[in-house]
């Protein structure tokens, strides 16, 4: 798998691109990822910061203080970044 690949959030506000290969791919039961997903588990995949870029909807990701999760302001899109 060495993409590009892209992906939006939940309401199409912010998109995004990677290349390359992810660094790895899992799945996680944590109660952070359940209450982000809403969901009993989460898939995810782990990138190198330089291989994920933000091509649309910049301006509508927050960050939260003691939280390394960004997320759209008005979406459900979740990346650690």
């Amino acid at each position: 798998m060495t993409g590009p690949y892209s992906g939006q959030c939940f309401c199409g506000a912010v998109r995004i691109e990677v290349t390359g290969k992810a660094e790895a791919m899992g799945y996680c039961h944590c109660h952070s990822c359940r209450s982000s997903s809403a969901a009993p588990v989460n898939a995810f995949t782990l990138w190198k910061p330089r291989r994920v870029g933000v091509t649309a909807g910049a301006e509508h990701i927050a960050t939260f203080i003691g939280r390394t999760r960004a997320t759209a302001n008005s979406a459900g899109f979740a990346t650690d970044m």
